[in-house]
């Protein structure tokens, strides 16, 4: 690699030429670190878009309800062209009935099975079933307040309404046990899913992305 530097002043008295050096020297350095800066960006782009051509089967999963798991991985699915699976869709049955967990981790175990596919969603009891399959667990973090808000928010927007990543007949609703258990679970949900990821980024084979902020969330889909 070729360095060019500029020359230096040596013993030239005049002072107008000893400001044309200050002022070349300075417009050299503001040059080189914009260059410098330009790379760094480009190498992340380049790094992101490599690993959205490498994304086959992802799991979006999120500190709490209202996170914002769904509507990140439809616009990823959709960045990506992969089909996106909601978890809610698949453990709740009309009316609001529950499915019983040997069929939903039945219904799981023939997606992950695919080679491709993006899923959203948390529940623990069968993580297991996906995590073993995935190439890329992406987590998102936002403060509680903000979540809480968004519930709020979403239960008014979909009033009678049933979400699309929702099973047909569960119309939107928020009741007081639900709204309590985000408030009481969020603390102790936000340190076990930050151990939990922050020891799979030792897996290589599954890469792991913990996005924190609002900013870091929006980031990552318009660089992918």
């Amino acid at each position: 690699m070729n360095i060019y530097r500029l020359p230096e002043n040596h013993g030239n008295k005049n002072p107008n030429m000893t400001l044309f050096y200050k002022a070349a020297r300075s417009e050299y350095t503001e040059c080189a670190e914009s260059a410098i800066n330009s790379c760094l960006l480009f190498n992340q782009l380049y790094f992101l878009k490599r690993q959205g051509d490498k994304m086959k089967r992802v799991l979006v999963m999120g500190v709490s309800p209202g996170v914002g798991k769904s509507t990140f991985a439809k616009k990823l699915g959709e960045k990506l062209d992969l089909e996106v699976y909601h978890l809610d869709s698949l453990y709740w049955q009309p009316g609001w009935t529950e499915r019983d967990n040997e069929s939903f981790r039945e219904l799981q175990e023939h997606i992950v099975k695919k080679d491709s596919w993006i899923i959203d969603g948390n529940y623990s009891n069968s993580y297991d079933l996906r995590v073993k399959r995935a190439d890329t667990v992406i987590y998102l973090e936002l403060p509680l307040i903000v979540c809480v808000y968004r519930v709020i928010k979403r239960r008014i927007v979909y009033a009678r309404k049933t979400r699309e990543d929702m099973a047909k007949g569960c119309p939107e609703k928020v009741d007081w046990s639900f709204f309590m258990f985000i408030l009481t679970t969020y603390r102790e949900r936000k340190k076990k899913m930050r151990n939990r990821f922050e020891k799979l980024k030792n897996d290589e084979d599954c890469k792991v992305f913990m996005l924190m902020n609002r900013k870091d969330i929006e980031n990552y889909i318009q660089n992918l």
